[in-house]
């Protein structure tokens, strides 16, 4: 079987996991969706399935996992956790996470190549998109996406874990509001409640994760230097050094967090956009230690100014 889950695994292009409709009962409120095998988006941890509601027929997403969260112990009680942090933080408004409609195991001949339990969980409909390559207003990010932003990072680092992922894909607006979503990478921070700790794989997407990410550290600095680079490509349309990727794999990795500090992003602002450069210098700082969290987010929130005096003239001595 651990052979036959590698093969199915490493599949340069997976088959369609779900080929025929599926019951799925929430094993903790007992809603009922309907699972259907129109495959909607793909990732290296996850299939995204189109869901409906039984009782509503409200349009949902269901993400079957592919990865084999289920088959490994450790990497299940992290699925848990994450599953009950979700639970715990229905109100998108208030927390800016997308919202777990439901959750659980499915049992189910998913292909030729495999046949066991698979790892599902489902979301609401968002019909905007994400985001990924578009710019948004300064306006925008100062007041809707940096909050909401900075909101679901301290609500997840609050409940012991890490997001892992924060990048424009996994920005969504759903009910006017801009939510986190894709928690695959999450991972709880530990019980030591370290500032950094080791991770027991490399989880990174090229041009967002912070640089000591490719040697298996993770803390919560490392959300907010992709929250940095996330605005960063917001405000840009696009990564700003997108021309990086066409190395490809480690290279490009090496290339893009070389040059992320806020010199190296190439990045032009208009006079009265400066205070989001302030941030994005804060956040993008190569040593972690030297990036702003929550706090400093906080901070320019409310007075840009006072930012700046403490987070960009103070770390120039």
């Amino acid at each position: 079987m651990a052979n036959t889950l590698k093969m199915f695994n490493s599949m340069e292009i997976r088959e369609q996991v779900l080929s025929n409709a599926h019951s799925f009962s929430d094993q903790v409120s007992g809603n009922q969706y309907t699972l259907l095998p129109n495959l909607i988006g793909e990732g290296g941890e996850a299939q995204l399935y189109e869901a409906t509601e039984i009782l509503t027929g409200r349009k949902c997403v269901a993400k079957i996992d592919v990865s084999g969260i289920l088959g490994d112990l450790t990497r299940r009680k992290h699925w848990e956790g994450i599953v009950s942090v979700l639970r715990a933080h229905q109100n998108y408004h208030e927390h800016h996470l997308l919202p777990l409609l439901a959750a659980g195991a499915l049992k189910a001949q998913w292909s030729d190549a495999f046949l066991g339990e698979r790892a599902v969980e489902i979301y609401p409909f968002a019909s905007s998109g994400n985001f990924a390559d578009v710019k948004l207003p300064y306006a925008v990010l100062r007041d809707d996406v940096v909050p909401a932003l900075a909101t679901a990072i301290d609500t997840l680092h609050g409940s012991g874990f890490l997001h892992r992922d924060i990048k424009p894909e996994n920005l969504l607006r759903f009910d006017s509001c801009f939510v986190l979503s894709d928690f695959s990478t999450a991972v709880p921070i530990g019980q030591e409640n370290r500032d950094v700790f080791i991770t027991a794989t490399v989880r990174r997407t090229v041009g967002y994760s912070a640089p000591e990410v490719n040697f298996q550290y993770a803390s919560r600095a490392c959300d907010y230097f992709s929250l940095g680079l996330t605005l960063a490509s917001l405000y840009y349309g696009g990564h700003p050094l997108k021309e990086a990727f066409k190395c490809g794999g480690d290279i490009a990795f090496y290339r893009i967090t070389d040059s992320a500090g806020f010199d190296g992003l190439g990045l032009t602002f208009k006079a009265d956009e400066i205070p989001l450069a302030w941030l994005i210098e804060a956040l993008t700082r190569y040593q972690a230690k030297d990036r702003c969290d929550v706090e400093g987010v906080q901070l320019w929130l409310r007075n840009p100014q006072t930012f700046y005096v403490k987070y960009i003239l103070a770390n120039q001595h």
